[in-house]
């Protein structure tokens, strides 16, 4: 006979398991990437401005741009273990966060990255879509927590 935890941790397990296959179903849809690096898998892509006539736009709507270009080098890494899974934290892959915002008053967006089991980064919005990686020297606190959003807000 199962009481009601037992049930509960069952229920869960099942709801689980139920979304891993759903999103294994979904993943399959999505094609092969066994044959592309790594570089070409994660990219920063900016939209190009869209003034003028048809004629005048571009052919690409988005545009890659390397890590080592931009400066963004941030990877949200999950290693899952008998105690941390999405068994025993049903919000396991979630994922991080990315909060957007002028940090330094430069007038210039700057981006705040949280991660799930590593540390989180700040960088700077150096113009023309190149970024300085900030964090130790904005001094934010690596206490090793699990981070999973970002909100930001600007007090006047």
């Amino acid at each position: 006979m199962m009481n009601c935890f037992s049930w509960l941790r069952a229920e869960r397990m099942a709801a689980c398991l139920l979304g891993m296959t759903v999103l294994c179903l979904l993943g399959a849809c999505g094609g092969d990437s066994a044959g592309v690096p790594e570089a070409e898998r994660y990219f920063v892509a900016s939209v190009p401005e869209l003034r003028g006539t048809e004629s005048d736009l571009p052919k690409e709507t988005f545009v890659l741009h390397e890590a080592d270009r931009t400066g963004l080098d941030f990877t949200n890494r999950l290693a899952q273990n008998v105690d941390m899974n999405v068994f025993e934290y049903m919000y396991f892959y979630n994922g991080g966060g990315l909060g957007a915002g002028d940090f330094n008053n430069d007038g210039l967006v700057d981006l705040f990255f949280t991660s799930n089991q590593e540390a989180n980064r700040l960088y700077l919005n150096r113009g023309e879509l190149r970024f300085e990686e900030v964090t130790e020297a904005a001094g934010i606190v690596q206490d090793g927590g699990w981070s999973n959003g970002v909100s930001v807000v600007e007090i006047t």
